[in-house]
């Protein structure tokens, strides 16, 4: 028989140790793990930093659409509509889609208020040249008739400047033309009323000026003629046979009025000349401008003072101006 197999020799059984004892694995010794916590953590952070940007960038466009529209606004109000405009295109770019309003606002704002200040200097032009053209009356009421926006602009303030200055040279002159009157100097007298017209052309009382200047240059020339020779009678002697002029009569001198009818032609012309200024007071009143109408009577006292009709007309211009005063009063 054959002989039975024998088995080999174990190995001596190693005694085995609790799971306490065993070693760990560092994590550094497996492959790669060290690594991908590191990009992890990048990449955390990146996201991160990226949510907080993203999160910051419409509350900056949100401000700055904010800012654009008010300095806008404030451009708008104190009349610089450059700066308006300038604003209008940044607010334009700021704002986003929500905020499109703001910037449509802005811009019909920025609309209108062009409007109002080309009409501004359309009346403005047209106060300009009533000034230039020597008619402050229909300036002032120009000035009066302007809306309040266009009242507070730097131009009206110029042009109300202009205006007073105007208004005082025009009494300097006025005063100018009576005191040469009162001393019958007829050149000053000329020049003065000369320079009153180039000031105001729509002075009241030009043509009662113009009128006495015009005689006080009359009576100079008639005090200049020389006087006629007295003709030397002798006692005793018949009077010179003078022989009659062989001039046609068509060329003959017509012969000087007498005193009597040069006085009487000097009153006829101031009558009429008072009637002239009391109907110019007469319109007047009825269109209620009553320091116009007292100005008429007043040239018209200075024509003619002894007129029946100059007290009369004087106390209807002041009971109208008094029954128009209280008629305001009660309205108010």
């Amino acid at each position: 028989m054959p002989p039975a197999a024998v088995p080999p020799p174990s190995a001596p059984a190693t005694p085995s140790r609790p799971a306490a004892d065993r070693a760990p694995i560092p994590p550094a010794t497996r492959k790669g793990g060290k690594g991908k916590w590191i990009a992890g953590g990048i990449a955390l952070l990146l996201v991160v930093l990226y949510n907080m940007g993203s999160g910051d960038k419409p509350v900056i466009e949100e401000n700055a659409c904010e800012s654009a529209f008010d300095l806008g606004t404030q451009a708008v109000t104190s009349g610089d509509l450059a700066a308006a405009r300038t604003q209008a295109l940044r607010a334009s770019a700021e704002c986003g889609d929500k905020e499109r309003a703001k910037v449509n606002t802005l811009q019909r704002a920025i609309a209108a208020a062009e409007k109002t200040d080309n009409a501004c200097q359309r009346n403005f032009r047209a106060i300009d040249g009533l000034l230039q053209d020597s008619r402050p009356g229909r300036a002032r009421a120009g000035l009066n008739e302007l809306t309040a926006a266009c009242s507070n602009k730097p131009e009206a303030e110029a042009l109300r400047t202009r205006l007073e200055a105007t208004q005082e040279a025009i009494k300097a002159a006025l005063a100018d033309v009576r005191s040469a009157l009162d001393a019958r100097d007829q050149a000053q007298a000329r020049a003065a009323l000369a320079k009153l017209t180039g000031l105001n052309r729509d002075e009241p009382s030009l043509n009662q000026l113009k009128w006495e200047v015009d005689a006080l240059d009359a009576a100079a020339a008639a005090a200049a003629q020389p006087a006629p020779p007295a003709e030397v009678f002798m006692p005793g002697a018949a009077p010179v046979q003078r022989a009659p002029s062989q001039e046609p009569a068509a060329q003959r001198a017509p012969s000087a009025p007498s005193a009597s009818a040069t006085q009487d032609a000097g009153a006829a012309q101031r009558t009429s000349m008072a009637t002239m200024f009391l109907r110019d007071a007469e319109q007047a009143l009825l269109q209620r401008k009553f320091d116009a109408a007292k100005t008429y009577v007043e040239s018209a006292r200075r024509a003619d003072p002894n007129n029946p009709q100059l007290d009369s007309m004087m106390q209807q211009i002041r009971d109208r101006e008094r029954q128009m005063l209280q008629e305001e009063t009660t309205i108010r």
